[in-house]
């Protein structure tokens, strides 16, 4: 005998169909009647959220490929020695860098890192971008510095090296 369309042989097929387990569709029930309770948000703004939550996730996975695009498209200029080269400005310094694969040395100003940055605290954040990408002692880093005081001329310092 076939099943009718309202018959509840008929809806077990549909539920099988659908690949809804019987879990899911008791908790789909039970959400049903949680109309009501203080505190619980109706279930038409539980849903309105959803749909921007996935709105904000999609546009924030557009903004991620676009920036993607970005970083391949841009391209390191080394030139013939080696060296990569990159100007910043920040306040009243203005630098001048030098990355090339070496042995780990840092020149500013014609002085060794120690000497310019006698600060540890100075010469740790000059570093860091070398010990976050483990890449410490792998580039001689040589660079001139004008204007500003010490402090101002490391953080001049540190953005060109992430540029790399």
């Amino acid at each position: 005998m076939a099943a009718g369309s309202n018959s509840p042989e008929a809806f077990g097929e549909l539920l099988a169909s659908s690949g809804i387990s019987e879990d899911d569709l008791d908790s789909l029930i039970a959400l049903k009647d949680f109309s009501g309770i203080v505190g619980l948000p109706p279930l038409e703004l539980i849903e309105e959220q959803d749909e921007e939550m996935e709105k904000k996730a999609m546009r924030r996975e557009i903004e991620r490929r676009k920036q993607e695009e970005i970083d391949k498209s841009r391209v390191k200029k080394v030139d013939a020695l080696g060296r990569a080269y990159a100007t910043g400005k920040r306040k009243t310094s203005i630098a001048r860098v030098w990355l090339m694969e070496g042995e780990g040395k840092f020149i500013i100003n014609g002085m060794s890192h120690d000497l310019y940055f006698p600060n540890l605290d100075n010469r740790v954040h000059y570093l860091e971008p070398f010990v976050q990408t483990k890449t410490l002692g792998a580039f001689d880093f040589r660079s001139t510095v004008k204007g500003g005081g010490t402090t101002g001329n490391l953080r001049v310092c540190g953005p060109l090296l992430c540029t790399w």
